[in-house]
C-alpha cells in the first residue's frame, strides 16, 4: 500500500515526518496529538505482503489502485487505524506471549487452486484463535455497533476466508465471530461459515480477477452493487484513488465508444466531447 504521507487540513500534502515534526512542536493547528497521529502512521507504513483477505472483501479496483498508486490520506480518514488498535491491543494484553492454545495476529498463507490448476496464493492475519474451542474472533470497531443480528456483509466474507486458510494449515475452526465495539457498548456477532462450493466461488469472483488484474497491471472492473464495494466510493476511498479511478473508467468508455460504427450515434459524440475535454 503505497501511502506517500497525509494530507494536512492546514497545509496539504506532507510527508509523515512533517507531520510528525509538526505534532511534536505542540502548536498543530489541527484537533490531532502526537500519540494518536504517531499511531496512525505508524499504522500506515506497515508493510503488507502478498493479497490478503481484506482485499478481496471491499472493492477489488480499490485494492488494485493502491498497489500502483501513491497517495496521501486525511488524518480523519485513517482515524480508523487507530480506532482498530485499540482493540488489538485489548487482545495482545489478556493472552500470554507463551501461550500454545490462543493465536493473535499470527499471518497465515494459503493458495488457491482454480479448476484449470491455476494457483492463487491468499494472506490472512485473524485477530484471535482458540484453538482447543475451534474458535475465531475478529474485533471491528464502529461508530455504532450493527442494528442487526447479521455481521456486515464484508465481514461475513472476510472471516469465511480466515478460516479457509486456517483449515489449510490444520487448524479447524468450528465457530467465528464478529466482536463489534462502540463507544458504548460490544456486539458479538456469530458469522455461519460458508460450504466449500460457496468458498470457491467467492475465490473464483474476487481472488482470481484480482491476481490476474495485478500480474496484468490492467485494473478490474468497476464495481456495481454494495457487495462488490461499491459502497466505498461513498467517501470511503482516498482522494488520489477516486481521481485515477475516474480517470480510467473514462478512458475506457471513449475506446468502447470509438468502436461504434454508427457515426450520427449520439454516444459516439459524446465520447469525441469526452475526449477533447481531456486531452
Amino acid at each position: 500500500m503505497p501511502v506517500d504521507g497525509i494530507i494536512c487540513e492546514k497545509r496539504g500534502e506532507v510527508t509523515f515526518e512533517k507531520c510528525l515534526g509538526c505534532a511534536a512542536t505542540f502548536k498543530q493547528k489541527c484537533e490531532f496529538r502526537f500519540p494518536i497521529i504517531y499511531k496512525i502512521i505508524q499504522g500506515l507504513r506497515q508493510e503488507r505482503e502478498g493479497i490478503s483477505a481484506t482485499d478481496c472483501t471491499g472493492c477489488l479496483r480499490q485494492s488494485f489502485f493502491k498497489r500502483f498508486v501513491k497517495y496521501h490520506v486525511g488524518l480523519e480518514e485513517a482515524y480508523w487505524m487507530f480506532r482498530g488498535s485499540i482493540s488489538h491491543e485489548i487482545v495482545h494484553g489478556c493472552v500470554p506471549d507463551d501461550s500454545t492454545d490462543h493465536i493473535v495476529e499470527q499471518r497465515f498463507w494459503r493458495t488457491f487452486v482454480d479448476k484449470d490448476g491455476s494457483e492463487y496464493p491468499l494472506t490472512g492475519a485473524p485477530d484471535w484463535i482458540c484453538i482447543s474451542a475451534e474458535k475465531l474472533e475478529d474485533w471491528k470497531t464502529a461508530k455504532a455497533v450493527p442494528r442487526y443480528k447479521n455481521a456486515y456483509k464484508g465481514h461475513q466474507a472476510q472471516l469465511n476466508i480466515y478460516a479457509w486458510i486456517l483449515a489449510g494449515n490444520r487448524i479447524k475452526i468450528s465457530t467465528a465471530e464478529a466482536v463489534y465495539l462502540d463507544m458504548a457498548v460490544t456486539k458479538p456477532i456469530e458469522v455461519q461459515l460458508w460450504p466449500e462450493i460457496k468458498m470457491t466461488r467467492y475465490l473464483q469472483k474476487t481472488l482470481v480477477p484480482l491476481t490476474k488484474a495485478i500480474d496484468t497491471k490492467i485494473p478490474p472492473p468497476k464495481p456495481r452493487t454494495y457487495e462488490d464495494g461499491l459502497w466505498l466510493c461513498n467517501g470511503y476511498c482516498p482522494a488520489k484513488i477516486q481521481k485515477v479511478c475516474a480517470d480510467v473508467a473514462r478512458k475506457h468508455m471513449i475506446l468502447s465508444f470509438k468502436k461504434t460504427q454508427c457515426g450520427k450515434c449520439p454516444a459516439r459524440a459524446k465520447a469525441k466531447q469526452l475526449e477533447e475535454a481531456t486531452t
